[in-house]
């Protein structure tokens, strides 16, 4: 990944020596021409359908006063082009202090309806898409604008990304690409909500997507080819939050295959495959393909559904399986996921390394665990593979949940790695517990007769990873049992009665479950206790 190379944009004000207007409203006279100029920068000339990514079909000058309140817009006319493009306008000039927002391939329509408007109101509100051109931005202070003043040089930010997949091996044949779960639209400037103060919320260099609200995906994008000179122009995208991370889709017959194969690409790190990049604005992001081991998916929806090729650890389609292959060699843990409830402070799994799939011999000597995040401590793994992870102490109530990655890998594989994830939190409160229908649980009545039925339901809180399913579920009881076909066990536990039901994979529809009882007696008054048996580790 690489930024990609800024458009240059020197601009020389020649402005008359009126004043600006009280309270910086626009003055309805005394502009005067200012002449500027844009250096273009040496850069790719790849273009998508005719996309320019250099190129500036129009340039406004969005002035602000001190205090980033919209004073006036101001539109360039191209007076000459070669190496050097010259550009005039008319602004007005102004011994106060302004803000000048630089905006390329994109317009103000409604100039006199943002006069007063605040810039962080004013900015984040603008989308802007690409159609021959790609919109871009620039914010930039000045002491004051005066007749001749030198605007310094402007560099100009594209609000896409550009991405590339190149193919660079045999085992694939007829390779073409298309990428996925991307953005219709994006933000015309990248913006910070949370930042102190407007000059942070515009801050460069960027490093965090802004992404616009309600935007669908654009997932219709034709097929290029992986030569390297057939990039994709996309929007900015967060990867690391979004369930439906934006991805390449290789299609390629696999050896000798007949038909086409699909194989999912994520932007992932080359040094570390468990670290998703962002697509940022005016960045550009290459994948090389330099060896494919296995045949892919029979459909592009498919292989969307699936694990990425080149980040099966980072996967979540495969997090609940413990054992995966990179068509080589082949990485099993025994735990993928724990959640701590009870204030543990160390606990262990079992890791192992087989250098041949297809063969029984393992090499654990050469297995490597590195915890990220705040849950766990320290981890080791000695020569068997056993690998003892050691937690913080247990958030006090209120303090949220700490969380924690632990990456599992093959010190001479970088393709095998294995992401067990950990968080140490307090209990899971379970939502809508009722009994027969009813939500105040104190005085629960059922009719005074033998066989008379009781409904408990509840619903699992929505941060309940399906990871951790199996478990299983304690109903403490002396006056009731289970009706029949429910799966129910009957036991004795600490000297009490209780039934025994073990949950599943998948995750049950609304993650609702539903237990029904009926009495053994005609009349009697008991608590009834719903508990969890596991410490939630998967």
């Amino acid at each position: 990944m690489k930024a990609m190379k800024q458009i240059l944009l020197y601009l020389v004000a020649l402005l008359a020596l009126s004043a600006c207007a009280s309270k910086e409203l626009p003055s309805p006279t005394g502009k005067e021409q200012i002449h500027f100029s844009i250096d273009m920068p040496d850069f790719s000339t790849a273009r998508e359908g005719g996309l320019d990514e250099s190129g500036i079909s129009n340039l406004e000058l969005w002035v602000f006063d001190r205090d980033g309140h919209f004073v006036e817009k101001a539109t360039a006319t191209l007076t000459s082009q070669g190496s050097t493009r010259a550009y005039t306008a008319s602004i007005t000039p102004c011994a106060e202090p302004r803000i000048i927002h630089f905006v390329a391939n994109a317009s103000l329509t409604n100039e006199s309806e943002w006069i007063g408007r605040d810039e962080m109101q004013m900015l984040p509100s603008f989308r802007a898409a690409a159609h021959s051109t790609i919109p871009m931005w620039a914010r930039k202070k000045y002491d004051s604008v005066q007749k001749n003043s030198d605007l310094g040089a402007i560099l100009l930010l594209r609000n896409m990304t550009k991405c590339n997949l190149i193919v660079d091996t045999d085992a694939v044949k007829e390779a073409t690409y298309s990428i996925y779960n991307t953005l219709a639209e994006g933000t015309l400037a990248p913006f910070d909500p949370s930042a102190p103060n407007r000059d942070q919320a515009f801050k460069r260099p960027v490093t965090i997507p802004t992404e616009p609200a309600g935007v669908p995906f654009a997932n219709n994008k034709p097929w290029h080819a992986t030569d390297g000179v057939s990039p994709f122009y996309v929007y900015e995208r967060d990867n690391t939050l979004s369930p439906s991370v934006p991805c390449l889709i290789l299609k390629a017959k696999f050896g000798n295959d007949a038909d086409f194969s699909y194989y999912k690409i994520d932007f992932v790190d080359k040094n570390d495959k468990t670290k998703r990049h962002h697509l940022l604005r005016n960045h550009y992001f290459k994948v090389t393909i330099k060896d494919v081991r296995v045949k892919g998916y029979a459909t592009p929806e498919l292989a969307l559904a699936g694990a990425a090729a080149n980040n099966i650890a980072l996967s979540d389609e495969v997090q609940m399986f413990p054992s995966f292959s990179d068509g080589k060699g082949r990485l099993e843990v025994d735990r993928t996921y724990f959640s701590l409830t009870n204030d543990e402070r160390e606990a262990t799994f079992n890791a192992r390394y087989f250098p041949n799939q297809t063969s029984s011999t393992q090499d654990n000597s050469k297995l490597t665990v590195r915890p990220t995040g705040d849950a766990v401590t320290s981890a080791t793994v000695d020569a068997s593979g056993k690998i003892t992870l050691h937690f913080a102490p247990q958030p006090a109530e209120g303090e949220g949940v700490l969380t924690s990655d632990v990456v599992v890998g093959v010190s001479d594989n970088d393709d095998l790695k294995r992401l067990v994830r950990v968080e140490v939190r307090r209990h899971y409160e379970y939502k809508s517990f009722k009994a027969n229908d009813q939500t105040n649980l104190s005085n629960v009545r059922v009719t005074k007769t033998q066989g008379a039925s009781l409904k408990i339901e509840f619903v699992l809180p929505d941060e309940f990873s399906e990871a951790l399913l199996p478990i299983t579920f304690r109903v403490f009881t002396e006056h009731f049992y289970p009706s029949n076909g429910q799966g129910f066990s009957f036991q004795r536990v600490e000297g009490r009665t209780c039934y025994e039901y073990t949950l599943s994979k998948p995750m049950p529809a609304g993650r609702r479950i539903e237990c029904n009882l009926k009495s053994n007696r005609s009349g009697s008054a008991e608590t009834i206790e719903v508990r969890s048996v596991e410490v939630f580790c998967s």
